[in-house]
């Protein structure tokens, strides 16, 4: 949550994500590794569908946040005026 923007978007640049949840060890996950646990937290509701490896998706209804950006460039967003319920 903590790399959310104003829109629940959390976006990485290529490859980051893969060392956020790096091993005890400090490797960083594989791409085939960090696909499974993104499809496991799309299965228990964590994160929406449209997430992937560049950009974890957060259900509005779990995240609001009313700064920062409104924008995501790995899904195409370019500016949001106002959401509302």
């Amino acid at each position: 949550m903590g790399w959310a923007n104003y829109l629940g978007h959390a976006e990485f640049p290529k490859g980051k994500l893969n060392e956020v949840l790096a091993d005890k060890h400090g490797t960083p996950l594989t791409n085939n590794a960090l696909n499974n646990h993104i499809r496991h937290a799309k299965g228990w509701a964590m994160v929406e569908a449209e997430s992937n490896r560049r950009c974890l998706v957060l259900p509005l209804h779990r995240f609001q946040k009313g700064i920062g950006d409104r924008t995501c460039e790995e899904h195409g967003i370019r500016k949001v005026k106002h959401w509302q319920p």
